[in-house]
């Protein structure tokens, strides 16, 4: 028995249409994670009295947490002592 299949016919592939769906991801969200980061941060732009955006305020944290790594970070190799 011969099967035959004409051209319009023809299915696309599953992992074609899943690395697509996931190639629109990413892009969407690489598109709303630098929208985000360029956002005015209401809050600390009122605390401060300048314009904040959520990348100066992210920054600011990873900062602080660095900062608090190396102070355990001295710590331990003091010893612990107080």
């Amino acid at each position: 028995m011969q099967q035959t299949i004409q051209l319009g016919q023809v299915r696309p592939s599953v992992l074609s249409n899943v690395g697509r769906t996931v190639k629109n991801w990413r892009e969407e969200l690489s598109h709303n994670l630098v929208t985000w980061l360029a956002t005015k941060n209401e809050w600390f732009s009122a605390f401060t009295g300048e314009t904040v955006t959520n990348k100066h305020v992210l920054l600011a944290h990873l900062y602080m947490v660095a900062l608090v790594v190396v102070m355990m970070v001295a710590g331990w190799l003091e010893g612990g002592a107080l």
